[in-house]
């Protein structure tokens, strides 16, 4: 990045506080295997000659930018969601294989065929030294890379990884109070400012006049987040107050029941 930048290359990264990832169980198949989506991903691994192809090349190492599977090993890849095995959820593909009697490549190829290509996993992958130092870069923005998850209804399906509840949080609790990666300034602008402005979300990222009224009010001496790999829905501490668009939807820890958020759309500088 600081040499894309300074070529006059405008580049920045994003980053969450966790060592692991989390995506499709088909991102581990070569990437010829993808091609044509998961219709094509399900016919290739239902052809007995073409499966034995697949995984020959994946035992003997994926020809690409990421070979996830020999980087992190069977053992340290877990299957977080399943459609049509719940039985496997928060289990390793090592332990899916032993589970089913099978060998660990048609282990996994029989579960992306049974689940349609659906299943998702993390991929505990990243050292924690690699995570300090992204996240305490100048260039670096905090994310979650996440979606909308509930511990009940419709969204708390399967183990989903802990960022989606957990990131902002730890980062305050663990890299800026515990370890002193971060300053609690830097932190937050860090989670808010930088990604606004990043993301042409020019009324938002600062308590200001004219600016829109967004703000969290924590406690600095017990925010933390709760959320495990074990048990992932799981809402942290320490937040008491939030306010969205102007409106009060976190009360003394509690959702009052509005809905005020919005889909935002890019603004011209």
């Amino acid at each position: 990045m600081e040499e894309a930048r300074f070529k006059g290359v405008e580049v920045t990264c994003d980053v969450y506080p966790y060592a692991a990832g989390m995506t499709g169980i088909t991102a581990l198949l070569p990437p010829w295997v993808q091609v044509g989506g998961v219709e094509g991903i399900l016919e290739k691994l239902q052809n007995p000659a073409t499966r034995a192809k697949i995984a020959e090349e994946m035992g003997s190492g994926i020809k690409a930018k990421e070979d996830m599977l020999r980087e992190s090993g069977w053992d340290r890849i877990f299957v977080v969601y399943s459609k049509n095995h719940k039985e496997f959820e928060g289990k390793s593909l090592a332990e899916i294989a032993e589970m089913w009697g099978k060998d660990r490549f048609n282990a996994l190829f029989d579960l992306i065929v049974e689940d349609e290509g659906a299943s998702m996993i993390v991929i505990h992958s990243m050292c924690e030294s690699d995570v300090k130092y992204v996240i305490s870069h100048r260039l670096s923005m905090i994310g979650s890379d996440g979606w909308a998850v509930s511990p009940k209804g419709p969204m708390s399906a399967g183990k989903p990884h802990p960022r989606f509840y957990g990131t902002f949080p730890r980062v305050i609790a663990k890299y800026v109070r515990e370890e002193g990666v971060l300053s609690l300034e830097s932190a937050i602008m860090k989670m808010t400012w930088m990604p606004s402005q990043k993301l042409g979300l020019l009324d938002r990222g600062l308590i200001a006049r004219g600016m829109a009224a967004d703000v969290v009010i924590f406690d600095f001496t017990s925010i933390r987040d709760k959320a495990t790999f074990e048990n992932p829905h799981q809402y942290p501490e320490g937040i008491e107050y939030v306010i969205v668009n102007g409106q009060l939807v976190i009360d003394k820890g509690e959702h009052t029941g509005k809905l005020a958020g919005r889909v935002f759309r890019k603004k011209a500088e």
